[in-house]
């Protein structure tokens, strides 16, 4: 498959679908609100790993994700290990990524752990959509805007 990007950020050609580029271990390596950067405090408090799964059966543009805690968050009072699990589509003509994802109780899989938890607009419980600026196979940007100002950029690399 051979598409001309639509991202501003590249890549500017593809022989890889969207969704097949998206299909990877992804890992915040860059976190800023406005023009401050908050990589530290992320990478500090959760450095959550997003694990993005290829659709299965006819759909193309959207599918399922895993999440992974090494380190204790909001209200957990162990050390970390947490698993979550979630959804992701693709919409606006693949401008846009929606995602929403929760952590599951160890203790029993059936309830999910917390509240509302991370920095906006990378929290769990909450359904969020980001402009994609930039998706390469190992290269993920995403814009979260509000009022067409834009408020927050991250960056995901492979892991």
């Amino acid at each position: 498959m051979f598409s001309a990007c639509k991202y501003e950020d590249g890549p500017w050609i593809s022989f890889r679908s969207e969704a097949n580029r998206l299909n990877n271990e992804w890992q915040v390596q860059m976190f800023k609100i406005y023009t401050n950067d908050t990589t530290i405090g992320w990478k500090t408090y959760y450095d959550w790993k997003y694990t993005f799964n290829l659709p299965e059966g006819n759909a193309k543009d959207e599918g399922t994700m895993y999440l992974y805690a090494p380190k204790p968050f909001c209200n957990a009072i162990d050390s970390g290990g947490y698993h979550g699990k979630g959804y992701w589509k693709f919409e606006n003509g693949y401008n846009d990524l929606t995602m929403k994802y929760w952590f599951i109780d160890p203790l029993d899989s059936t309830q999910t752990v917390g509240d509302s938890c991370g920095i906006w607009p990378l929290v769990t419980q909450e359904e969020v959509t980001l402009e994609v600026r930039r998706l390469k196979h190992d290269e993920l940007w995403l814009r979260y805007t509000f009022g067409g100002d834009s408020i927050v950029s991250i960056r995901f690399e492979e892991s």
